[in-house]
């Protein structure tokens, strides 16, 4: 039986970037190994894989290939946190991970228009990962093995600059049901001070019918549209003047979506429980449409003044 899961790592996406329509590319963690258990393993681009030891960006010029020096975060890693919705953590023998990521915007400034670039993953190791499945480690960490598991180097993407938005004309109606984590450095170590969220409210009354093309929760997108919002948070009292804060929003489910726009979805009805989800009731399994899971976002950090 092997020691460690072998797992590869492989990306697509399209060979434009342009400027003011976020870069989607394609995630795919695969694998390979002929162990019958599942691991936990947690990997994506915005959190692992912008670090220090991470993606390498190279830019095409006439003399050959330049790397860019991409400005990371210098501060210790998030430990990779399990909870209900940590969907992309757990690996099954033979099976995939799929799912999209977003180039940074605070990389764009390193691009010129009109040339070439490749990102590259030169792989790395990992001593975080566990034999298992993640309802065992439900509201916990994923531990450190003395074993490390091997992510390949070599897959890349590589994109021409371009000016403006990309044109299109396919429209998409989308929910937004995201969840934060807010975690303080404290003597070198990371401590969870994310807000309690829930607060109080009335949680027996009877379940309630809504119309996605008509309630404010949500969205209607247009391929290369963004939706945004501004939350205030406050922070508990152990997070002291001269602490380092650390602000992730955490890995989401999308329980419902459907092709088209607000107009197409007036009479369209779907059931959630009084105090307004995130959860769907009906119809429980979209209709038959795919899950959507949306990836955890990188983090963000900032040093209370």
């Amino acid at each position: 039986m092997m020691c460690t899961p072998e797992i590869a790592l492989e990306l697509q996406g399209p060979e434009r970037l342009w400027r003011k329509t976020p870069y989607l590319f394609h995630v795919t963690l695969r694998r390979i190994d002929e162990d019958a258990r599942p691991c936990l393993f947690a990997w994506t681009p915005h959190i692992q894989g912008f670090t220090v030891s991470g993606m390498i960006l190279l830019h095409h010029t006439p003399e050959g290939l330049e790397n860019v020096e991409l400005p990371v975060s210098r501060l210790p890693p998030l430990e990779p946190w399990v909870n209900k919705q940590s969907s992309l953590i757990e690996h099954a023998p033979g099976r995939a991970q799929q799912w999209v990521d977003v180039f940074p915007d605070r990389y764009l400034s390193l691009l010129k228009s009109g040339e070439r670039y490749t990102l590259l993953w030169p792989g790395e190791k990992y001593a975080t990962w566990e034999w298992g499945v993640a309802k065992d480690r439900v509201y916990d960490y994923i531990p450190t093995q003395n074993a490390s598991l091997v992510l390949p180097g070599s897959p890349a993407l590589t994109f021409t600059v371009e000016e403006g938005e990309q044109p299109s004309s396919v429209s998409k109606t989308l929910p937004m049901e995201i969840a934060s984590h807010t975690v303080y450095e404290w003597r070198g170590i990371w401590e969870d001070c994310s807000p309690d969220l829930y607060g109080y409210g009335i949680w027996d009354d009877p379940d309630i019918q809504i119309s996605p093309g008509q309630h404010k929760n949500f969205a209607c997108l247009h391929p290369g549209e963004t939706w945004s919002f501004t939350g205030n948070y406050e922070l508990s009292e152990e997070v002291q003047v001269g602490s380092s804060l650390r602000c992730q929003l955490g890995e989401t489910k999308i329980n419902w979506w459907d092709w088209g726009t607000r107009d197409d979805h007036l009479s369209t009805k779907i059931t959630v429980p009084c105090w307004m989800g995130p959860e769907i009731i009906e119809p429980s399994d979209n209709d038959g449409r795919p899950l959507l899971i949306v990836p955890a976002s990188n983090p963000v950090d900032v040093q209370l003044m």
